[in-house]
């Protein structure tokens, strides 16, 4: 399932990461291209061991991809730094929001083990640990 949601009412993040090997970041990349979040990523031509990725997040949520930069072993990471974009243009876009077919959450991260999971999070929308309507803490 596609949805297009608008940036304006959302916040548009871009994660710039370093991996160890060009073949992790194949591996990463190819974990995160599910992710319900991800509006785009790439390789860096001539840097095959770093990645760009642009993500739309609920602006509750933009803590996630922030907290990247401090946690970058949650995606496979070395190191990444993270940043809000502001006035993106087109200021709508469309976003795979598929749930995963075994219920996993598609980037591999575990919700369950993550110390957010039922404070700040509800899970990954796409995986049988989003908690639609559970209350989280202010």
């Amino acid at each position: 399932m596609r949805e297009e949601v608008s940036l304006e009412e959302n916040g548009l993040v871009m994660v710039m990461v370093d991996i160890d090997t060009s073949e992790t970041a194949r591996k990463m990349l190819g974990r995160m291209a599910e992710c319900p979040h991800l509006v785009w990523m790439s390789a860096v031509k001539d840097n095959c061991q770093r990645a760009i990725c642009l993500f739309v997040l609920p602006r509750d949520k933009v803590w996630w991809a922030m907290m990247l930069s401090e946690r970058p072993q949650v995606i496979s990471a070395e190191s990444a730094i993270a940043t809000v974009l502001e006035h993106p243009q087109p200021d709508r876009v469309t976003l795979n929001r598929a749930k995963s077919p075994d219920g996993s959450v598609p980037c591999g991260s575990d919700c369950v083990a993550c110390p957010q999971y039922r404070i700040r999070c509800r899970g990954c929308p796409a995986s049988r640990f989003h908690l639609v309507d559970f209350p989280l803490e202010a």
